[in-house]
């Protein structure tokens, strides 16, 4: 049996039984010898099982009844493994450009394979993974503020961004495209933030020969450094 051939057998399973979910357990019970052939071919570059790919390669109405294996226990143990995130990097090494741009289909699909490779590794519990793939991830995001308006709110509020991602990371199971997955989050996300408006010091306050800055003072009672609301109340220094 090749791989093609476990795919097409696995579709025509589901389609004929129409389970409402399948899971592993599924695929071992319908199907041995499909199962027996992606325990023993199927692997991610950390030697375990590469559902995704499996269910990514199904037909598209079937992927959406994949109940993946919990990788995420109740409690997770983390831990800190460089090999674990230098097997998948060093494999992609020459096509890491995909978090930066994207040239063709195939870019796209390779830079979703790329990602989820390290969430699965995160999510077992691998700090290091995490790291590395909140490092990539925000190269996507930066570019995502500055072409999408709906993002828009997100921009100053890099604590929150960070945790949003961190979430993202260890709740994705298998909702199709990871990346699309995190770009609903924080446009669903977005409507709770505030709009964050930044200013320079350096500009001047219309219709006067003020800068920001000149409107700085410290306020006599507290001694913090304030801007002064009516100019002329305080005495600036």
């Amino acid at each position: 049996m090749s791989y093609p051939q476990v795919i097409k057998t696995l579709n025509k399973l589901l389609r004929s039984k129409k389970p409402e979910k399948f899971t592993s357990s599924w695929i071992l019970e319908n199907s041995p010898t499909a199962y027996r052939f992606i325990y023993k071919n199927v692997r991610t570059e950390n030697n375990h099982i590469d559902w995704d790919k499996v269910v990514s390669s199904l037909n598209r109405s079937l992927q959406s009844k994949w109940v993946p294996p919990r990788y995420k226990p109740k409690v997770i143990n983390f831990y800190r493994n460089k090999k674990e995130v230098e097997v998948i990097i060093k494999k992609y090494q020459p096509k890491l450009y995909v978090f930066i741009t994207i040239l063709n289909k195939e870019d796209d699909i390779l830079r979703n394979n790329i990602i989820v490779s390290l969430v699965r590794i995160a999510q077992r519990g691998n700090r290091r993974a995490e790291e590395k793939l909140t490092f990539f991830l925000k190269q996507i995001i930066q570019e995502w503020l500055e072409k999408y308006s709906r993002l828009s709110r997100w921009v100053g509020h890099t604590d929150q961004l960070d945790l949003k991602i961190k979430h993202c990371i260890y709740w994705y199971r298998f909702t199709g495209s990871f990346l699309g997955y995190l770009y609903k989050t924080l446009e669903y996300s977005a409507w709770a933030l505030k709009d964050y408006q930044g200013f320079s010091l350096d500009s001047y306050i219309p219709g006067t020969t003020l800068t920001m800055a000149d409107t700085l003072t410290k306020d006599p009672q507290s001694g913090r450094v304030v801007r002064a609301r009516d100019i002329g109340f305080y005495y600036f220094h």
